[in-house]
């Protein structure tokens, strides 16, 4: 119980933050972290990248959505798949073109309406919204554990076989680091947390 409660205490905290910084401070932090990730090796041999569409002031992903397009890339947005068999609903990915039709989802995010999905086994990189996160690539989110479940299968066992995995990179301001976050079993550990200042992978 105190693992939730401190996260609880920290997502109000990181949330009000967040949702203070100016447009200027967002739009020069976003250019950075674009800036970076399209440089990287990473994004050149990656084929299949699912972003998300941001809110709330979180690192924007519109630039990287328009270089994928230009791109013999192809681009994916989450859409909340709910189920009668999870607690947690997971994501399912669709395809996302510039003629993607979207309407906005009960938490007020565009989601791709009538569109071909895939499953993440498909993907090479998922960028990732938080926030908060830790020098080991945990992250917090909003706590609906949507992530969480959706990936929920990396944390099994795979009898010494190799399971493909797409590169989980969190997109974050460089404030949003914090010393340790409080973890609890279910918790996906990121590939990466790409800032302003640093490509931090654990």
């Amino acid at each position: 119980m105190s693992s939730m409660l401190d996260k609880m205490k920290l997502r109000r905290h990181m949330y009000h933050v967040r949702t203070e910084l100016t447009d200027e401070m967002c739009h020069q932090a976003t250019k950075s972290i674009t800036n970076h990730f399209l440089q990287s090796q990473l994004f050149k041999q990656s084929q299949h990248i699912a972003v998300y569409h941001a809110v709330a002031n979180e690192v924007d992903t519109h630039l990287v959505v328009e270089r994928i397009w230009q791109s013999d890339k192809t681009c994916y947005l989450p859409v909340l798949s709910e189920s009668s068999q999870r607690t947690v609903p997971q994501l399912c990915f669709a395809h996302y073109t510039s003629q993607t039709e979207l309407q906005k989802n009960c938490y007020g995010i565009n989601e791709p309406i009538e569109a071909e999905y895939c499953s993440w086994q498909v993907l090479d990189i998922v960028l990732v919204p938080l926030l908060a996160f830790d020098a080991d690539a945990y992250r917090l989110g909003m706590g609906k554990g949507y992530y969480d479940a959706t990936f929920a299968d990396l944390l099994e066992p795979q009898n010494g076989s190799v399971k493909k995995a797409p590169y989980l990179l969190g997109l974050a301001y460089a404030f949003q680091e914090v010393a340790f976050l409080p973890r609890d079993q279910w918790d996906i550990q990121l590939r990466g947390i790409l800032t302003e200042k640093s490509w931090i992978e654990p």
